[in-house]
């Protein structure tokens, strides 16, 4: 049998862009300043508001150098090898969160309801200022090999 051959070594300007979010193989300590109930109360926050349409709101809880992920396969360990569905910096959140406040987001007609689950997303909670900050989030769709519709909201 043929062996694959090797992939060329990626360039490391590419690699260091955003540190990649692997699924924990047990649960991570809680950062220093953190505890669990104000992590879990902050994270029923963040869904209310993705739940009840308040983009502007959900994106001030993410910090300035934050990102976003949403990975195209099953335990994808990185975002850099292959396509991604979502995988946002910062700035592109602002740009989602503006398109989605657009009059004429015509997939947004009539808007998506949604409900969330808390817990079917990995975040990295950070202490900025006094208050509880998201520095990045994967969400890991269960079918997210599957053929889907256009994704306009965040999960």
């Amino acid at each position: 049998m043929a062996r694959k051959p090797k992939r060329p070594p990626r360039s490391p300007a590419i690699r260091a862009r955003r540190p990649i979010a692997r699924r924990p193989r047990s649960t991570p300590p809680l950062a220093a300043g953190l505890d669990l109930h104000r992590c879990e109360q902050f994270l029923i926050h963040e869904a209310r508001l993705l739940d009840e349409g308040k983009f502007d709101g959900w994106l001030t809880l993410f910090t300035p150098d934050a990102w976003y992920w949403v990975p195209s396969e099953p335990d994808q360990p990185d975002p850099h090898e292959t396509v991604s569905l979502i995988y946002d910096d910062r700035r592109l959140l602002e740009t989602r969160v503006r398109r989605l406040a657009s009059p004429r987001m015509y997939s947004q007609e009539p808007r998506s309801r949604t409900s969330r689950i808390v817990g079917a997303a990995l975040h990295r909670l950070v202490r900025s200022h006094g208050r509880i900050m998201i520095a990045w989030k994967r969400v890991d769709l269960v079918n997210c090999d599957a053929p889907l519709d256009g994704i306009t909201i965040p999960f």
